[in-house]
């Protein structure tokens, strides 16, 4: 059983930072503390336009796959996390608001 991580966690997209592989880096080829290395490479955003709304789809369908999560489950926890990451406090867009969930039950 995996032990849950106690960081430090990419600050765009929440993944947990457990090896000095995993970071991103700076454009002279630095570590960059803050983002992975799917996030951040050569001193930028590897997805510069990407919205906030497209994030937490992205790092809920990870959630989903790699934990066995149901999806609507990941989602909700991927809307509780991602909005409080670096990147989102500075980046935020209006767009990024959350839709409505519709309980199907």
């Amino acid at each position: 059983m995996k032990t849950q991580s106690q960081g430090p966690f990419c600050q765009s997209c929440g993944k947990p930072l457990e090896n000095h592989e995993d970071f991103g880096t700076d454009a002279d080829g630095n570590r960059v503390n803050d983002y992975c290395l799917f996030c951040f490479a050569d001193g930028q955003f590897t997805e510069p336009g990407l919205s906030m709304k497209q994030m937490i789809e992205i790092v809920a369908c990870q959630m989903a796959n790699e934990t066995q999560m149901p999806l609507l489950r990941a989602k909700d926890v991927a809307w509780s996390l991602v909005p409080t990451l670096k990147r989102w406090q500075t980046h935020r867009r209006i767009t990024d608001e959350p839709e409505p969930v519709q309980d199907f039950q």
